[in-house]
């Protein structure tokens, strides 16, 4: 005779388990969604996607002196670049001189065994349409993200009468996860392309010299890497948002009491 009363207990407790849940991702998911759009904006627009530095011969020494700071050797050549901008130092020289990345150019790229300085815009353009893809999906996934979490009301005659709206959110989840796969492609192409393009300089060809070339990856490069982790996340909690969602309305069902939960 106990047995009814055993189960709806379970029940409740079940239903409040779910509640729980709803609450923390409908927080979550936002909060996610916001970090992934500021990150991927802040790389988009921020030039600090590759360091390098090339070492050179120097072209003109003094005959007839010795090596020295004055007269050194070797020269280097520094570049920091974006998706839009590339700065450059002249050969031994401290100050930067920036362009536009063309990625339309006139010409085509010709690799450069001595200059490896044209192979920086060169893999941006060929990877460059994955991170714009990829930016123009994660923000319409924004945007369905809103449209889902606007109205957080879950009471019976919310859940019954609204059911459809909660679709946004589940749409988000799978456009947010689109999104930071085409943002995975454009990382995995243009660094693919550039190590491929300088791969025979960043080793030593002998044990008493320096790598000719040395790169390193800056903090806009490092926020698209963490854009497409957001940007997953994001997905994933928008997809079981929308689950245990439907999972509360369908144990709600059968129940008619409007007071059987308030806030959510």
């Amino acid at each position: 005779m106990w047995s009814p009363i055993i189960e709806q207990a379970r029940r409740v407790e079940g239903d409040r388990e779910l509640i729980w849940n709803i609450k923390l991702l409908a927080c979550s998911t936002p909060i996610f969604a916001i970090l992934t759009v500021i990150a991927l904006v802040i790389s988009v627009l921020t030039p600090s996607w590759l360091h390098t530095m090339e070492r050179f011969r120097n072209p003109n020494p003094i005959q007839g002196v010795v090596y020295s700071e004055s007269n050194p050797e070797y020269l280097m050549k520094s570049t920091i670049s974006g998706m839009w901008r590339l700065c450059q130092t002249e050969l031994g020289g401290t100050n930067f001189s920036c362009a536009r990345i063309d990625y339309f150019p006139v010409e085509n790229y010709q690799p450069d065994d001595q200059d490896s300085t044209k192979a920086i815009p060169y893999a941006m353009r060929q990877s460059g349409l994955y991170f714009l893809i990829g930016s123009s999906v994660v923000c319409l996934a924004e945007i369905f993200c809103v449209f889902g979490l606007c109205n957080r009301n879950t009471t019976i005659s919310y859940l019954l009468y609204y059911r459809r709206k909660k679709i946004f959110t589940f749409i988000s989840g799978i456009v947010f996860i689109l999104g930071g796969l085409t943002l995975l492609a454009g990382i995995i192409v243009y660094i693919s392309i550039f190590k491929a393009e300088v791969g025979n300089k960043l080793e030593s060809r002998s044990g008493l010299l320096p790598a000719k070339f040395k790169y390193s990856y800056g903090y806009s490069f490092v926020l698209m890497i963490f854009s497409f982790l957001l940007s997953e996340i994001s997905g994933t909690c928008g997809i079981f948002l929308f689950i245990r969602y439907y999972q509360l309305q369908w144990s709600l069902e059968p129940v008619t009491n409007p007071n059987y939960i308030r806030n959510i």
